[in-house]
């Protein structure tokens, strides 16, 4: 990915749309765009993320929780994208000016980060259980690093996901919600990391 501050949004590939009216309204899936600040002399990188099932484009780096973590932010932004690599998710954006690591448009089923999916995220249930472990899954997570001061940071992890029921004729998608459950993870396992240095 193009680390380069502009002033145009860098636009990533969509998944193939499923239904006509993502075709429509989705036509980019993602963009990073850069945003001058109110004096001119600070930017700010925003994630719009466009994911099947959602009717409207998601700030996805406005959601989640900030969670505190003693080191400084070059240090747990490299830990972070270790922790991608041990859960598993491959950290297709990857973005050392804003400290991004994350994966905007990835599709599992059943399970995810080693465990099963509905530990991650809520579908709802049907009469064979927590649809979350039937469904394919659309996915967006991205964690961002920012610096507190001299030794301090912050990390902030949103997930987002949509599920498709693949086994009747309408595979219609339905939005899903996050237990917290990932972002909590990932945010222990810097701290695991940070110790065990």
């Amino acid at each position: 990915m193009n680390d380069e501050q502009d002033s145009h949004p860098v636009r990533l590939t969509p998944l193939r749309a499923q239904h006509r009216w993502l075709r429509i309204a989705a036509p980019a899936f993602l963009f990073l765009a850069t945003i001058a600040g109110s004096t001119g002399a600070q930017t700010t990188r925003r994630v719009v993320i466009q994911l099947p099932g959602y009717g409207t484009p998601i700030l996805l780096d406005t959601l989640g929780l900030w969670r505190d973590v003693p080191a400084k932010a070059s240090d747990v932004y490299r830990i972070v994208t270790g922790v991608y690599e041990a859960l598993s998710i491959a950290d297709r954006m990857n973005d050392p000016v804003g400290r991004y690591v994350g994966n905007t448009g990835f599709r599992k089923s059943r399970t995810l980060a080693g465990g099963p999916m509905s530990r991650l995220i809520e579908c709802g249930s049907g009469m064979t259980g927590p649809n979350a472990d039937l469904y394919r899954i659309n996915l967006a997570i991205v964690t961002r690093v920012e610096s507190l001061g001299e030794g301090k940071a912050r990390l902030r992890s949103a997930l987002v996901a949509s599920g498709e029921d693949v086994s009747g004729p309408s595979r219609d998608l339905v939005a899903c919600g996050s237990t917290g459950a990932l972002e909590a993870r990932i945010h222990d396992l810097v701290l695991q990391r940070l110790r065990a240095r």
